[in-house]
C-alpha cells in the first residue's frame, strides 16, 4: 500500500463488508495521544486498528493503547496488511464460537 490514508480507506471498506461499524480517528490537540487510527465494533466487541505502511513502527503510546484495549476485553492490534485485519476479525469470530459452543 502506497500510503497510510489509502490503507486506512481499504481497511474501512473491508470492515464494513464484514458487518463492522468503524470510524477513522483524526488526531487533534484535544484528543488523547495514541488512540488507534480506526475504532469500531464487530459482532459486539470493541475493535481498534493502528494502520502502518512500509517500515513505519507504532510509537510506545500507540502500543500501550493497543494493550489497554486488549486488557479491557476489546480486540486491537497494529496492522501492516489486510490479511492481519482479516485475522483480527476471524479471531473474534472464533472467540465467539468458543464462548457459545455449549449453548
Amino acid at each position: 500500500m502506497a500510503n497510510e490514508t489509502a490503507f486506512v480507506a481499504t481497511i474501512k471498506r473491508y470492515l464494513k463488508d464484514r458487518g463492522a461499524y468503524c470510524e477513522k480517528i483524526w488526531g487533534g490537540g484535544f484528543q488523547s495521544a495514541g488512540i488507534p487510527d480506526i475504532i469500531g465494533c464487530y459482532r459486539g466487541y470493541f475493535i481498534g486498528i493502528e494502520a502502518k505502511v512500509g517500515n513505519n513502527k507504532p510509537s510506545e503510546i500507540q502500543k500501550a493503547k493497543i494493550k489497554m484495549i486488549n486488557n479491557a476485553g476489546g480486540f486491537a492490534r497494529v496492522v501492516w496488511n489486510l490479511d492481519e485485519v482479516k485475522e483480527l476479525l476471524d479471531n473474534i469470530d472464533n472467540y465467539i464460537k468458543e464462548v457459545y459452543k455449549n449453548e
